[in-house]
């Protein structure tokens, strides 16, 4: 995700598959190491189990907007609403991670 002008930005998850959270990196996401490279995160900012996100981005950096539920494998439709001094550029990544035991 990049923003075309620097400034505050707000992103808001509206969705009916439960309780969401929402996670905004700079540069690159590892799952492995999801404290590494964070700018905010949030729960039930918006209300009704949805989040919303406020950071002040600079449009010479990459984000990462992930988009996740408390309860595993829980699937269905989502949007996510940007509001902020210029334009967003969203594009899609699909990050699956497994856990396992031995």
């Amino acid at each position: 995700m990049r923003v075309n002008t620097t400034g505050t930005y707000t992103f808001t998850s509206s969705s009916t598959i439960g309780d969401t959270y929402g996670y905004l990196y700079q540069g690159n996401f590892y799952p492995s190491y999801p404290s590494y490279n964070i700018v905010t995160q949030n729960d039930d900012g918006a209300g009704s189990g949805q989040f919303q996100l406020t950071a002040t981005l600079r449009s010479d950096i990459t984000y990462i907007l992930v988009f996740t539920t408390y309860t595993q494998q829980q699937t269905g439709s989502f949007s996510i609403t940007a509001s902020g001094p210029d334009y967003v550029f969203f594009s899609t990544q699909i990050i699956q991670t497994t856990t396992g035991k031995k």
